[in-house]
């Protein structure tokens, strides 16, 4: 599994950070768009702001959707880092479903991305507003030079991989321990 670190030693690859232009505006049962990357590389994390607490977050990776409610997740207890799913960073009601929230996504591993990153939101029917922004920033990875990628992890693999054992010396599954002069008092030694 290629891990965060593994990646100063790769070559063909940039980290990136998008961020919105501009917050996306969000209404009662309508999907809206609010990123849409086409890249190869890796998904690393993303914060989510808004100022609703009933919006709906559905994330697509590659072929893979996960979808968050914010509402759910607070009360699911996602309230700190985890490994499995966004958490709340800031959970700020102040009137209904309105209010100050954020969440994160930070996945343990680095999630491959074969050439699609989508998110669309919905506001839920039962929010107190009629309408809601979202504002989005993602960290990824984009291989950019696929070839030299690709070879540099070879190499990498190559020189941290255990090298193949030889046949012909077979592995002793008992140590032998031989006797010394020089330690006579050894106690995992067999003085007859």
């Amino acid at each position: 599994m290629l891990t965060e670190a593994d990646l100063i030693f790769l070559d063909g690859w940039i980290r990136k950070i998008y961020v919105l232009p501009e917050p996306v505006i969000v209404t009662k049962n309508n999907n809206a768009v609010v990123v849409d990357l086409d890249f190869e590389g890796f998904f690393h994390s993303a914060l989510f702001e808004t100022n609703d607490s009933n919006i709906t977050m559905t994330l697509t990776l590659n072929q893979a959707e996960l979808s968050v409610n914010i509402q759910e997740i607070y009360y699911w207890g996602y309230t700190q880092p985890n490994s499995a799913m966004p958490y709340i960073g800031t959970y700020r009601p102040t009137n209904g479903t309105a209010g100050h929230y954020t969440v994160i996504w930070t996945p343990t591993v680095l999630i491959p991305v074969k050439r699609r990153f989508y998110l669309k939101a919905i506001l839920d029917p039962d929010s107190t507003q009629n309408s809601a922004v979202i504002d989005v920033g993602v960290v990824y990875y984009l291989i950019y030079d696929m070839e030299a990628f690709k070879k540099s992890f070879k190499e990498y693999l190559s020189s941290i991989l255990p090298k193949e054992a030889s046949k012909y010396q077979p592995i002793s599954t008992t140590p032998v321990i031989h006797a010394s002069e020089s330690n006579k008092y050894n106690p995992f030694e067999y003085i007859p």
